[in-house]
């Protein structure tokens, strides 16, 4: 038997028409708000962390003067770049799922692939680059964490210099 559209009983075809409208539900969804939460976050934290890092280096003209904290401005700069490429990447990942998924359903209503093949190409996209935001998070945590421990050291020292 067959699992094309125009094969399926009316019953399995409404199930799956419906599963199609609220899969596309979900992508859609999932697109727009990792596309809004993208730019929030990175208009907020690349602002703060600039601002704040920018106001503790021009705070004292000595410490303007020594290069450990541009060094650490620059672990911390590569830990937020880090985490901007991995929302880059999940707003493009969903919009492959949601291109995907619209073009692979269509292709079942027209009686060109069976029901699975749409299940499983759907499920291929999911899992392909899976591991690119999770590298890029905990390479970000480990410049946050080096920043800080190179921070904190030299402001130690700092402090006991004075």
């Amino acid at each position: 038997m067959s699992d094309l559209h125009k094969e399926c009983p009316p019953d399995l075809t409404q199930i799956r028409r419906q599963y199609t409208n609220d899969r596309f539900q979900q992508l859609n969804s999932l697109l727009g708000s990792a596309t809004s939460s993208t730019w929030t976050y990175l208009l907020t934290v690349n602002g703060g962390a600039a601002a704040g890092l920018l106001a503790f280096i021009g705070s004292k003209p000595e410490i303007a003067k020594m290069q450990w904290p541009y060094w650490v401005l620059l672990i911390f700069m590569s830990g937020l770049v880090l985490v901007g490429f991995a929302h880059a990447f999940i707003v493009h990942k969903v919009q492959a799922l949601v291109d995907g998924w619209i073009a692979n359903s269509d292709r079942y209503w027209r009686n060109e692939v069976i029901w699975s093949y749409v299940i499983e190409e759907d499920q291929k996209l999911v899992r392909k680059w899976a591991s690119i935001p999770w590298l890029l998070g905990w390479a970000s945590l480990l410049a946050f964490l080096g920043g800080v421990a190179w921070a904190a050291l030299r402001f130690r020292d700092l402090a006991l210099a004075s």
